[in-house]
């Protein structure tokens, strides 16, 4: 059994603490935020529902958002987050990978296309690769140039041209590559996803100088509360059975898959 709250009642929820003065929510976007979830790198992961569950069967603008910190010295190709892992609907179907392309670097691989366009694929080298990192990715397909943002720890860090729009297919997927490689060693916490292209004022908000804020609730440069379609607490208000991840806005809960475990080290 599984209890998924609606839009309207988590938001309502986030409203209320903030009115009575609880120190849930605030102003600031002010959040509680006790727990993380650890992968062991060698077969944890976590699996998600389809795309079109957060997003539209066609997206045309999109953004997300990850806070993340390896257990020690991560692998070269270790997997974070990955949309449409198993790439179903075959080669020439879309794929985002947010992933470690070295011990002190993070890549982006964005396309339309798996096989058939390169896509956009971005890259940040970490000050502290062992500290905790925030990751926010925009795309927007209708914008002159410039449709795919990187940024890191509230700065932007690169962008590239990729105005393709993408057809969600395949599901989401947490902590390893496609059927099983590249597992990430380290914790994930507070993922979300928007339908909508964050600006780099909302970069900064959302990064919150280091400490999660209340995406359900505007503060700050923040604005974009209303097209928040999917957030992963990873262990803090989890609604759903204790082997899973809820949804805190649409219901595309995941499962955890052989024994990742919520801890107390978070961001």
């Amino acid at each position: 059994y599984s209890m998924i709250l609606t839009r309207a009642a988590a938001i309502a929820l986030s409203l209320m603490s903030l009115h009575c003065g609880s120190s849930g929510s605030g102003a600031g976007g002010d959040l509680d935020n006790e727990f993380s979830l650890l992968f062991d790198g060698e077969d944890d992961y976590g699996s998600a529902g389809d795309i079109d569950i957060t997003l539209d069967p066609t997206i045309n603008q999109c953004s997300i958002s990850l806070w993340f910190k390896p257990e020690g010295t991560p692998a070269d190709g270790a997997m974070m987050l990955q949309l449409n892992p198993e790439l179903e609907g075959g080669v020439n179907s879309m794929q985002v990978s947010l992933y470690w392309e070295a011990s002190d670097r993070v890549g982006l691989h964005l396309t339309p296309d798996f096989e058939g366009m390169p896509g956009a694929r971005l890259f940040v080298d970490l000050e502290d690769a062992g500290a905790w990192n925030h990751v926010l990715v925009t795309f927007d397909a209708n914008a002159s140039s410039n449709h795919v943002r990187l940024y890191l720890n509230g700065g932007e860090v690169g962008s590239a041209d990729q105005g393709a729009s993408m057809e969600s297919v395949g599901n989401i997927q947490f902590a390893r590559q496609g059927t099983g490689i590249n597992h990430f060693n380290g914790y994930l916490d507070e993922a979300a996803i928007w339908a909508s292209a964050l600006t780099a004022e909302e970069a900064v908000s959302v990064y919150r100088a280091g400490v999660p804020g209340n995406l359900l609730v505007d503060y700050g440069t923040y604005r974009s509360s209303m097209s928040l379609r999917s957030l992963w607490r990873m262990g803090d208000e989890n609604f759903a059975m204790e082997a899973n991840v809820s949804d805190r806005i649409g219901g595309n809960n995941f499962t955890i898959v052989n024994g990742g475990s919520f801890e107390s080290e978070r961001p």
